[in-house]
């Protein structure tokens, strides 16, 4: 079923300190010198040593016994050299398109694409087909894959109520966009965790950017019987324990409750940001299986984004009213059908309202007297 609706995508509303103060968490806590430098703790202290948290710098490796075809290379063959091991042969030209094929979007050459592959005698045959390989829309699908398994990805809420989460294919759709289309990483790391607070010069792009956000919404949230302040601390904490593993690779849900032991992390730095997190409104009492609830917050897209967001929640409203009316209209027509007057009067004892619909009914050529 199609509602008609214009666009309406999962919305969250940012603390005005959120853009700047997680940016910076984000993207440049690698780089900075002395987290927590006043901690006493074992692990503080010694996590800060650990070369996962210090500055990146350029290495220029020199070893210079020409199995390389890139800087990598040099680091793979001097590692393999102490263990050591010897390169394997060279991939044929056959097995190679295939790897290649695989691993840029999951499926395999087609015979006549291997084929004309074979035949091509061009120096930069191989660079041409991966070229083409990640231009194609099956780059984004294959390896946005990947990312929305970071970002915990699914259609439903997937706890106590498994509530479906309607717009956010959107989100899915963003990632692969965003891959398609080369999006620099950090842009594609700060759309998703300040997307509806960045600048813009058009409303599609303030829509993209709102939509990157949705990173924020998704993802698994116990909805029943949870008191409103914890329930808003125990979001915070699924987004925090989310960043962390998505973008820094680090678990630092720990934190809630005492210093990490072995990485850089105190308690109070974890609560500097769920400050942020409990401040980024994610959630709404909607209408939902005829009742309000509480579910995830929506803004509509387009011009009239918020009187797209009302129709929507208008349309899931009134969508079961007609949808059972409908299924009684059907009853009708079978009462009608089979000319069955008691089953009629019953059924017009419950739902008088629907008298007059079948009494239309009936001018059209019913044949149940019950009906006059």
């Amino acid at each position: 079923m199609k509602s008609g609706l214009r666009g309406i995508m999962p919305r969250v509303s940012f603390h005005p300190m959120s853009v700047l103060r997680v940016s910076l968490f984000l993207l440049l806590w690698p780089a900075i010198d002395g987290l927590a430098a006043d901690s006493s703790a074992a692990g503080l202290v010694g996590g800060r040593s650990h070369w996962a948290f210090q500055a990146l710098r350029e290495l220029r490796p020199e070893f210079g016994h020409g199995w390389s075809r890139g800087r990598l290379d040099e680091f793979v063959f001097h590692r393999r050299q102490t263990a050591g091991l010897a390169p394997a042969p060279s991939a044929k030209p056959r097995e190679l398109l295939r790897r290649i094929y695989f691993q840029l979007i999951g499926l395999p050459p087609s015979a006549e694409e291997l084929a004309a592959f074979l035949r091509d005698e061009r120096p930069d045959a191989l660079e041409r087909r991966v070229d083409r390989l990640l231009a194609s829309p099956a780059f984004g699908e294959r390896w946005g894959r990947h990312w929305l398994d970071l970002a915990r990805y699914a259609d439903s809420n997937g706890l106590d109520e498994n509530f479906l989460f309607r717009e956010a294919w959107r989100y899915r759709n963003w990632v692969i966009d965003a891959l398609n289309a080369g999006k620099p990483f950090d842009r594609f790391v700060l759309e998703q965790i300040a997307g509806d607070k960045l600048p813009f010069e058009s409303i599609a792009q303030r829509d993209r950017q709102r939509i990157g956000a949705g990173f924020l919404v998704i993802g698994p949230k116990v909805l029943l019987g949870v008191k409103p302040e914890l329930q808003r601390m125990d979001v915070a904490d699924e987004q925090l324990d989310t960043i962390g593993r998505t973008f820094l690779g680090l678990t630092i849900g720990c934190a809630r409750c005492h210093d990490h032991k072995f990485e850089p992390i105190p308690t109070r730095d974890y609560y500097a940001l769920a400050g942020i997190l409990t401040s980024t409104k994610v959630m709404e009492r909607r209408y939902m299986l005829g009742q309000q609830r509480k579910m995830e917050l929506l803004v509509g897209l387009g011009e009239d984004g918020e009187k797209a967001a009302a129709d929507y929640e208008h349309y899931w409203r009134e969508v079961k009213k007609k949808r059972d009316a409908t299924k009684r209209a059907r009853q009708v027509r079978e009462f009608l059908r089979k000319e069955d007057e008691p089953g009629f009067q019953a059924f017009a004892k419950k739902n008088p309202k629907d008298v007059n619909a079948a009494r239309k009914v009936r001018r059209v050529g019913a044949p149940n007297r019950a009906l006059e």
